[in-house]
């Protein structure tokens, strides 16, 4: 009887680029610790206004209400939490990738 035994590979560092996808704003690219690329996700809506853009708290709240319900905020690679820590937390942009590599802990 063989037994398959499945490793975990944890993505330790990511990098953030301009989406070359017509209707996306950024592509995340994660690695894992031997610098392979693991997974690429794209977010944010091109045409869409986000808190970088407008920072206005009150729109920066009621985002955050509304796609709370639907959203996996806390799953690091998914394009919610995403759209979440880099387009909707801090008023510019490298605050924010700052912010989201710190409470994720990825370089």
């Amino acid at each position: 009887m063989k037994i398959k035994i499945k490793y975990l590979i944890k993505m330790v560092s990511v990098k953030f680029s301009k989406s070359e996808i017509q209707n996306k704003r950024m592509t995340a690219t994660f690695y894992d610790d031997a610098g392979k690329k693991k997974k690429t996700v794209q977010f944010g809506y091109k045409g869409g206004s986000t808190f970088i853009d407008h920072k206005n708290e009150d729109t920066k709240k009621a985002w955050i209400a509304r796609h709370q319900i639907r959203g996996k905020f806390e799953i690091y690679d998914t394009p919610s939490a995403l759209a979440r820590w880099i387009l909707w937390e801090e008023k510019n942009l490298q605050d924010a990738i700052r912010k989201y590599k710190r409470k994720f802990n990825l370089s």
